[in-house]
Parts: structure tokens; C-alpha cells; sequence
């Protein structure tokens, strides 16, 4: 989950090491839940089954106010439906085992990301954020701007999907997750 343009499908391409999902160089290319079924190896015990979602990013929408409030419906109706902890759930429930928090890394502080991250805790699933794009910012700004965000929004986990930096970590933590 992220702002619009922010690499949330990017990142599901990067981390499935495959075109899986549709992406664009302008905001609004998802403008779905889009869900993808996706199978891990998990050392000695084999492989584990799990469902990755690309939700659309808030703050833009092409299509104006009306598509943002609808986009904004869909993810209150998914985490409505999202069980916290527990592997069993309704017919109409399913187990959330880590929510992804995107945020773009040449942008610390947004308000938007800011509230998504107070929005997300409020709910208590677990949550990892991750700075994306990293591999834009050098030097001593890279080390500036990733302060900025931890101080801001809590640990993060810095990726950049074109370069693979980071993947290995998100898998770490949403497998950790699983197990």
C-alpha cells in the first residue's frame, strides 16, 4: 500500500523476479486490488502458499475525486475484512500476515504517507515500511533522507526494485511473518 507512482508494483515484479505486475511511468496504472498468488521457498520446511494484493495508490487518481473515494472504499473494505493474528477466519475474513507500506524515498514526511502509517498501526497488523528509489538518492543525502524517515515513520527497510537492493530483507520479514 502507497501513493500513487510510489513503486508498489514494481516492488511485487522485484520481489516475484518477474513481470507480474502492470506498471507505468504515470500515476494511476493500478486502479484495482490486483491479487496474485505466489509460492516461496522457506528453507527446511519447504515452500509456503501466499496471496500478494497491489492495492492502487492514495493521494492521485485519474478520474478525479469520485475515483479516489472509491479507491479509499476498497481498501477500508479490505482491512475491514482482514483478521488480525488468528489463521482461522470466516468465509468472508482472511488472515492479513503483513501489510507493506511504500513510501518514495526522495519524499520524507508527506502527509499522506504520514497518516496511511497512523491509519495502518491504528488497525494492529504488522506493518513494514519500505523506502523505495533508493538507488536515486547518494551519498550523504541517501543517509539524510533514510534518517528523516526513521524518525518520521519508524524503522524502515530501503529497497530500490530496479536495483534489487533490499528485496532479500522485505522477503526476511513477510516470511518471518508466515512461519
Amino acid at each position: 500500500m502507497g501513493r500513487s507512482n510510489v513503486g508498489k508494483s514494481s516492488l511485487v515484479n522485484a520481489l516475484t523476479q518477474s513481470k507480474l505486475a502492470r506498471t507505468g511511468a504515470s500515476a494511476g496504472t493500478t486502479r484495482l486490488l490486483n491479487v496474485y498468488r505466489v509460492r516461496v521457498a522457506a528453507g527446511p520446511r519447504g515452500s509456503v502458499g501466499l496471496t500478494v494484493i497491489d492495492f492502487p495508490g492514495y493521494g492521485y487518481a485519474r478520474g478525479g475525486e469520485e475515483t479516489r473515494q472509491t479507491f479509499d472504499e476498497l481498501s477500508q473494505n479490505f482491512f475491514d475484512r482482514a483478521t488480525r493474528g488468528s489463521p482461522r477466519a470466516t468465509r468472508d475474513e482472511f488472515r492479513l500476515a503483513l501489510v507493506i507500506l511504500v513510501v518514495d524515498a526522495r519524499h520524507p514526511g508527506l502527509e499522506s504517507d504520514l497518516t496511511a502509517r497512523r491509519w495502518l498501526a491504528d488497525r494492529g497488523h504488522p506493518l513494514l515500511t519500505v523506502i523505495t528509489k533508493i538507488d536515486k538518492l547518494k551519498g550523504a543525502k541517501r543517509v539524510a533522507t533514510v534518517r528523516k524517515h526513521t524518525a518520521l515513520l519508524g524503522a524502515v527497510t530501503e529497497v530500490s526494485s530496479r536495483m534489487g537492493d533490499g528485496i532479500s530483507k522485505v522477503w526476511s520479514a513477510l516470511v518471518g511473518q508466515l512461519l
